[in-house]
C-alpha cells in the first residue's frame, strides 16, 4: 500500500469510527462533552498518564524480544510508507476516533471491561500477533479507568494521541537504526 493509500485508509477507518460514535451518542443521549475540560489539571493528567503508559510500553518492549521483533516486522510492513511528519496525523486520527467511539460511547453503554475486550479484539492484526491484543486490552483498561476517574474525555484522547505518536517515533528511530546496522 502506498503512503497516500495508507493515509486515506486510516482517515476513512477512524472517520467511520468517529461518525459512528457521534451517531450512537446522539441516539443514546450520551453527552460526550460533559465534563470536557482543558484546565491545567486535565493537562497534568494527560502528561502523567502518558508517561506511565509509555514507561510500561518501554518495559514490555525491553523485556519481550519476541513481541518486539514481531511488532517491528508488522509496523515495517504496514506503516513503512509513512514519513515522520505523518505520525502526528495518524496519532490524532486514532486517538480522537477510537476514544470517542470506545471510551465516550461504548464505555457508558457496556462498561470498561467489555469495551476493553472489544478494543483489544479490533487491535489484533493477525492470529500470530494475538499478544498485541493483550497489550491493547491493558491499554484500553488503563484508558477506560482513566476516563472513569477523570470524567473528562479529553484525558484519554490526549493520552492515546501522545502514546501513539511517541510509539511511532520510537519505532521509526529503531527502524532507522536497524537499517543502518544491516
Amino acid at each position: 500500500m502506498s503512503r497516500g493509500q495508507l493515509l486515506r485508509f486510516l482517515a476513512i477507518q477512524e472517520g467511520v469510527l468517529l461518525w459512528l460514535g457521534l451517531v450512537v451518542a446522539n441516539w443514546q443521549g450520551i453527552h460526550l462533552w460533559h465534563g470536557w475540560s482543558l484546565q491545567p489539571r486535565a493537562w497534568g493528567s494527560v502528561v502523567g498518564a502518558t508517561l506511565l503508559l509509555v514507561g510500561v510500553n518501554g518495559l514490555i518492549w525491553a523485556t519481550s524480544a519476541g513481541l518486539r521483533s514481531a511488532m517491528s516486522r508488522l509496523f515495517d510492513e504496514v506503516l513503512g510508507p509513512l514519513r515522520p511528519g505523518d505520525f502526528i496525523w495518524v496519532a490524532l486520527l486514532s486517538g480522537i476516533g477510537e476514544e470517542i467511539a470506545f471510551r465516550g460511547v461504548l464505555q457508558p453503554l457496556i462498561g470498561v471491561v467489555l469495551t476493553s475486550v472489544l478494543f483489544a479484539l479490533l487491535h489484533i492484526p493477525s492470529p500470530k500477533l494475538w499478544v498485541y491484543g493483550l497489550w491493547a486490552l491493558f491499554a484500553s483498561l488503563f484508558l477506560g479507568n482513566l476516563y472513569a476517574w477523570t470524567g473528562n474525555l479529553f484525558v484519554p484522547i490526549g493520552v492515546h494521541v501522545l502514546n501513539n505518536a511517541i510509539s511511532l517515533y520510537i519505532w521509526h528511530w529503531g527502524r532507522q537504526r536497524r537499517q543502518t546496522n544491516e
